[in-house]
């Protein structure tokens, strides 16, 4: 689904639940142009943005590092 920037900012409350229930992501335009989209986020998402975190907190600022120290833990929970 697409909606203009004003549609969202109007009916932002709407949209999100659309998001949740249907499991579609929305794409937002400004003037004509697809700017950001509008999804769910799941589990994984969120558990990693969780270990991304803890990566930042502890120092880890390498991007290859935190990938590496993030599988690491996800392959010591399974």
């Amino acid at each position: 689904m697409k909606v203009t920037a004003t549609e969202l900012k109007v009916n932002l409350g709407r949209l999100i639940d659309y998001v949740i229930n249907s499991n579609e992501e929305i794409i937002v335009t400004k003037n004509g142009k697809s700017v950001v989209t509008l999804s769910k986020i799941n589990e994984v998402d969120e558990w990693i943005n969780e270990l991304s975190g803890i990566a930042e907190d502890t120092g880890i600022c390498d991007k290859t590092l935190k990938a590496e120290r993030i599988l690491d833990k996800y392959e010591s929970l399974t």
